[in-house]
């Protein structure tokens, strides 16, 4: 996003939670946003303001893009396919599913363990487990995955907390001048 799509963004929050962003926020919020799609982070926007009382945070503009980025089913419906499968395919054929946490949620708990049941609440639950760790896991990815190359390109050494919101200010000042 640009400076100027994340001025919009925040005059919006500005407008639904009655706080102005100072400068430095705005470029805190630019830095970590930069490679959001701004359709994206509007929608994002929308939605947390739809949904959560509180001023949001970085983090719950870029787990809400992630999210819709990744587009995995809820659980309840990532198991409605796995029946759906289990009743078209059967245990002789192995179905593809729509996502990839499924996929890694089925093969965790095993196709024909699955398709065998004789308590299929028991399969529900570890399918349910493991699907959630997956989708996280998958949102995750999509939500940090691209700040990782940016940090290694700036050979970021571990120091406090202090320090790296420190550096980060300074570098955000001097791209700023």
């Amino acid at each position: 996003m640009k400076r100027s799509e994340v001025s919009v963004m925040m005059a919006l929050f500005a407008a639904a939670y009655g706080r102005e962003p100072t400068d430095e926020q705005v470029s805190v919020w630019q830095e970590f946003l930069a490679d959001v799609d701004s359709a994206a982070a509007g929608r994002a926007a929308r939605r947390h303001i739809a949904t959560s009382p509180h001023y949001p945070t970085v983090s719950d503009i870029r787990r809400l893009v992630a999210d819709e980025e990744c587009a995995a089913p809820d659980a309840d419906r990532a198991w409605a396919e796995v029946l759906d499968a289990v009743r078209r395919w059967g245990r002789y054929r192995e179905p593809t599913f729509s996502h990839a946490a499924i996929t890694e949620a089925v093969a965790g708990v095993g196709w024909l363990a699955i398709c065998d049941s004789e308590a299929i609440g028991v399969e529900r639950a570890h399918f349910l487990k493991l699907y959630e760790q997956s989708r996280a896991r998958h949102v995750r990815e999509a939500n940090v995955g691209p700040l990782l190359p940016a940090a290694e390109r700036r050979q970021l050494e571990p120091r406090s907390a202090g320090a790296a919101v420190s550096g980060l200010l300074k570098g955000i000042r001097e791209r700023k001048s």
